[in-house]
């Protein structure tokens, strides 16, 4: 008989835990900009201290942006997670410039690799 119950229980906790995953589920379809925003900067952050500290033909691509003027550059007074923070503060000011990093870095992996489904 306490099984019974306890399985009643259970079953009537199911559709509220469904109704609150659902409302989860939208909270974060609204929010997916944000996270979407900040990560592409913090990717693009990463492209381009990866072509600062370690340029190849790989990451050619990204030279036309950090050779800028105004880019953070790398120099003896600067700690790297100094030019990191630099570089991550000059790209949240200027998001067409993240955008257009992450562009022409599909553009040159699908050069290296074939164009990619997504």
């Amino acid at each position: 008989m306490k099984k019974f119950y306890l399985s009643f229980v259970l079953l009537a906790f199911i559709p509220s835990a469904i109704k609150a995953q659902s409302a989860a589920d939208a909270d974060a379809v609204k929010n997916n900009s944000t996270v979407s925003v900040e990560y592409k900067l913090v990717e693009a952050t990463a492209i381009c201290l990866d072509a600062i500290n370690s340029p190849t033909e790989y990451n050619a691509y990204v030279t036309p942006f950090i050779t800028t003027e105004g880019f953070p550059k790398k120099t003896t007074n600067v700690s790297p997670e100094e030019l990191k923070q630099n570089i991550f503060e000059y790209l949240k000011a200027r998001q067409e410039v993240v955008e257009n990093i992450l562009k022409e870095r599909k553009k040159a992996h699908d050069q290296l690799y074939g164009v990619r489904p997504y």
